[in-house]
């Protein structure tokens, strides 16, 4: 059973200079949303830079209260994972370049958000327990965690309304 321990912030933009930070992984997500509001069920499809490197998931999430969420995660093929974003999805789908930094064993996922979300950055940690103590960086601001509208999942729902306004 999958479980996704995770703190999610906004980007301190004023105090980082993203474009020339060190990365260690950087990455194009583009992921669609099924038309369910429990379990949350995504699929994702991702491109390294530089590389030839592409994956596909499927994924479930609960709605859980705390920052402790059910994961279940799955491999697909990546013929696969776009014909359900075609067929599924509709136009509850985002687009972001997703850039890693490691810092102290932890990975601080920077999303860089596309399309109808473009300019909102977001920093993600995932912890190995809610307790867990961590040192965050100046570049990471207000704590979003239990923020709903932060979620991806509540995002896609936006760009659909968005779209069919």
């Amino acid at each position: 059973m999958g479980k996704e321990i995770e703190r999610k912030f906004l980007l301190n933009e004023s105090t980082v200079d993203l474009w020339n930070m060190k990365f260690n992984e950087s990455f194009e997500i583009v992921q669609g949303y099924f038309p369910c509001h429990e379990p949350t069920v995504r699929v994702r499809t991702s491109s390294w830079f530089n590389s030839d490197g592409y994956r596909a998931t499927l994924t479930m999430k609960s709605k859980d209260t705390t920052i402790t969420r059910y994961e279940f995660e799955y491999p697909i093929p990546i013929e696969d994972a776009k014909l359900m974003i075609a067929m599924y999805c509709g136009k509850r789908i985002i687009r972001k370049i997703r850039r890693v930094v490691k810092i102290d064993g932890l990975n601080w996922e920077i999303d860089c958000y596309l399309g109808n979300n473009d300019g909102l950055f977001t920093v993600e940690v995932e912890l190995k327990n809610e307790e867990q103590v961590i040192q965050i960086p100046d570049w990471v601001g207000e704590e979003i965690t239990d923020r709903p509208e932060y979620t991806n999942h509540s995002l896609a729902i936006q760009n659909e309304k968005i779209w069919n306004s």
